[in-house]
């Protein structure tokens, strides 16, 4: 074209074509710091009159009718997940032996408004009508999916915030064997790859909460040589969009290093967020430290949660630990270690390799984070030896409980990569009652009425 014509196609534009809005990015700013980000679908209250579609109805549509809330299994219906239509209806009749049939046939496009239809009778102040009965608020719990679950730590997390887990899965042989001694739910010992690409999608893998703790090796700033697993480890993170197909969550949430967020890695964050986002999915993300929720020692993350069509994107928690009015001190070490009653523990949970060390304060948070091999603050207050895998446990706060399965370095290394089960409890916590408000939402929905003459 001619710089003229362009011009031209421009004025023309800018006159008589309509700009469309249907995505916001929002900045959280304190001060002069971005503290959190969010990539969200415009609700129906924002959306021109008219113009928009009800958020119950988008919600419906993408998980069924019933939206499976608190069940093991999908909604039934005669269409597949990617193309149903779930507020069609072959034949409605009314209660009343005089009342007239009304059918309806085609499938309603989600750009469509629901409605009611009322056949108003001879009679004054009569009125019959037919429409869907609305969902009662879930009875049970809800349900959770977790993968790349290692040793538990975020589904412990979960199941303390009182989801009902469906299934974990990792490929790490050590990590499944502990995850069947801790929790009594299927097990799904493969990659992801095998994952997405299984040709039949069993029921169980419809939950209302998932969360995805994709490798975070290649993306820590500790990370300076190539391994032989990066390409593998990179490509899981590309796998958002079939795991979702699977999944179907109401929420889905991801776990990562604050290194992901660095210049290098960018262009594979903001793949992970389009894969969510061409799924329909809002999306948040924030760097958190988890000692602000009880962790006894510093460990930023990389926080992202994401909500499907309809769901309203929760919002991530205040704090509960740190200096300010209504939050409670750091943890520290000493607090964790005097729970440990050592005549009780296994023996090799009791391992540990002598060091010469200074003595320290244990009436503080631990200096370094925990890491696979134990970190640079793997050593016990005396100075005189490192952690047992009992200490290091309890330091990434797992229940005294909790079990582990394999070798003295599996285990240190199941320990250092688990998410602190303390901040997944918060964490899910706050999605819960997120997910109860908009249950109570959909059931109160009541769609517009249409008068038939």
């Amino acid at each position: 074209l001619r710089r003229e014509d362009w011009r031209d196609i421009k004025r023309l534009a800018s006159e008589q074509m309509q700009l469309t809005c249907r995505w916001r990015f929002t900045q959280e700013i304190d001060g002069n710091k971005v503290i959190s980000q969010s990539f969200t679908r415009l609700s129906e209250r924002e959306a021109d009159a008219q113009k928009g579609c009800s958020d119950v109805l988008l919600w419906r549509k993408y998980r069924g009718k019933d939206g499976s809330v608190g069940t093991s299994s999908p909604s039934k219906r005669k269409h597949g997940p990617a193309d149903a239509a779930p507020f069609a209806q072959k034949r409605t009749s009314l209660p009343r032996s005089d009342a007239t049939m009304i059918t309806i046939e085609d499938d309603v496009d989600e750009s469509e408004p629901e409605i009611v239809l009322v056949r108003r009778k001879s009679t004054p102040n009569s009125t019959t009508v037919a429409r869907a009965r609305n969902n009662a608020p879930p009875k049970s719990a809800y349900t959770y999916g977790d993968i790349c679950t290692g040793a538990g730590g975020m589904a412990s997390g979960a199941v303390q915030a009182g989801l009902r887990m469906q299934f974990a899965l990792d490929h790490d042989h050590d990590a499944c064997e502990t995850l069947r001694l801790n929790f009594n739910t299927r097990v799904l010992e493969e990659d992801v790859h095998t994952f997405c690409t299984k040709l039949k999608v069993r029921g169980y893998l419809r939950v209302d909460v998932l969360h995805i703790s994709f490798p975070c090796k290649f993306y820590s700033p500790a990370h300076t040589v190539a391994g032989k697993d990066d390409e593998h480890n990179v490509a899981t993170g590309y796998a958002v969009k079939p795991i979702l197909e699977r999944c179907r969550p109401r929420v889905v949430t991801f776990e990562q290093t604050f290194g992901m967020l660095r210049s290098a890695n960018l262009p594979h964050f903001h793949a992970l967020v389009k894969q969510a986002t061409d799924a329909g999915y809002n999306v948040r993300w924030k760097l958190i430290n988890l000692a602000d929720f009880g962790n006894p020692h510093a460990r930023k993350r990389l926080i992202i949660i994401a909500s499907c069509p309809g769901e309203p994107l929760p919002r991530f928690p205040e704090p509960t630990h740190g200096s300010g009015p209504g939050k409670k001190p750091y943890t520290t070490i000493y607090q964790v270690l005097s729970r440990i009653d050592y005549a009780t523990v296994p023996a090799y949970m009791q391992q540990y390799s002598e060091k010469r060390g200074a003595e320290y304060d244990p009436h503080q948070p631990l200096k370094q984070a925990i890491t696979c091999s134990g970190g640079l603050g793997n050593l016990h207050p005396s100075g005189r030896r490192s952690f047992m895998p009992i200490e290091l446990a309890a330091l990434q706060t797992f229940r005294l409980s909790h079990r582990f399965h394999g070798t003295y370095t599996s285990i240190k290394t199941q320990i250092g990569n688990a998410v602190p089960c303390v901040f997944g409890k918060t964490f899910f916590g706050e999605i819960v009652e997120d997910m109860k408000e908009h249950d109570k939402t959909v059931a109160e929905y009541m769609p517009p009425v249409v008068e038939l003459d």
